[in-house]
């Protein structure tokens, strides 16, 4: 390793024979001011002088979002702070969002708590709206799970980002959120922003990213997305919010409600 493409103030990481195409790097090797991945070739009589070959490498650290000055760390445009929170589409199927897979895993358990399954912010009036719809139809057996939510960060609150850049921050190939202790934590909702994001671009195609208003409560009948809790508390009736917490095995007309005379119609496989 050295300090430039050129070898200067270089340490020797190893030697190989003619022909190897890997060399394994001793744990824990300090990188220092180090940039550069540089080979030399040995004969019998001497080292060469200059490198044959160079590759400059990345570091990954942590910082505090846009305040590194001129770093080119951006995704699809915009700051960083907003790139790390990811860009977040459908076409990467919503694997950009910056939730990690034990994130992911977490929010699928609160998906799949109940038959029926509410996951909301707290002062979501669409998760009120929703809560109150259920309790006016009659509807009790639902699990609801309560994040956090916030459009930007919390004021006052240091939002560090992993880069992953080169050593003189010419060019950075990755950089991801990490709001608090997110590094260690596994909740989805470790920064208030990216588990709404995903959900948003997993269950509705990112129609809130694109309107610039995202929804901060969903509701789930056996892991299968019925709308958001604006949506359910609007446009579904009391016996649509039957029909549907009646999906659950084993069936049962106790789960059914309408007002009035009801007309059920059971399909058989």
């Amino acid at each position: 390793i050295a300090w430039d493409e050129n070898g200067g103030g270089r340490t020797e990481l190893g030697r190989a024979p003619n022909g190897t195409l890997e060399l394994t790097i001793p744990t824990n090797t300090s990188i220092e001011n180090y940039t550069h991945f540089v080979i030399f070739t040995q004969t019998v009589l001497a080292l060469q002088e200059s490198p044959t070959g160079s590759m400059a490498f990345y570091n990954s650290f942590y910082y505090p979002c846009d305040t590194l000055p001129g770093l080119p760390c951006t995704t699809g445009g915009g700051t960083t702070a907003s790139a790390a929170t990811g860009s977040c589409t459908t076409a990467a199927q919503c694997s950009d969002c910056g939730l990690t897979m034990d994130r992911i895993s977490a929010l699928q358990e609160s998906i799949m708590k109940g038959s029926t399954s509410v996951l909301g912010a707290l002062t979501s009036s669409g998760t009120l709206a929703l809560l109150e719809k259920l309790i006016e139809c009659g509807e009790l057996g639902y699990e609801v799970t309560y994040y956090s939510a916030n459009a930007e960060p919390v004021p006052g609150l240091v939002v560090s980002c992993t880069y992953s850049c080169l050593a003189d921050l010419s060019h950075c190939q990755t950089c991801q959120a990490q709001t608090g202790a997110a590094a260690e934590s596994s909740t989805p909702d470790y920064d208030g922003i990216s588990m709404w994001k995903y959900l948003d671009c997993m269950y509705r195609g990112g129609a809130g990213s694109k309107a610039g208003s995202l929804a901060y409560s969903y509701m789930f009948s056996n892991g299968v997305f019925q709308g958001t809790g604006s949506e359910v508390a609007e446009q579904m009736s009391c016996d649509s919010v039957g029909v549907v917490s009646a999906l659950v095995q084993p069936f049962s007309l106790a789960n059914l409600s309408c007002d009035g005379v009801c007309a059920v119609t059971i399909l058989l496989p």
